[in-house]
């Protein structure tokens, strides 16, 4: 009886550590990987705005050489 007792809970013991092995890997996948999919967006979305403010002044100034050169052909 005690044996029948023994491989029951041997066996048991397996079946809830590879239920929580199981759980661990959706945990990660649901969980910690889009958190940080994430944060890499949010660093690429950081990076284009910089990138996006340098082309602005950039086209800025380049406007503002276009109309000095209009004013200056018009004199």
């Amino acid at each position: 009886m005690s044996n029948k007792i023994d491989v029951f809970l041997s066996r048991v013991s397996h079946v809830s550590q590879f239920v929580l092995v199981a759980f661990a890997i959706f945990g990660y996948f649901y969980t910690v990987r889009p958190i940080y999919q994430k944060e890499v967006l949010s660093e690429d979305i950081a990076k284009k705005e910089v990138e996006l403010n340098k082309l602005k002044t950039a086209m800025l100034s380049s406007q503002k050489s276009i109309e000095q050169n209009k004013a200056l052909r018009k004199d």
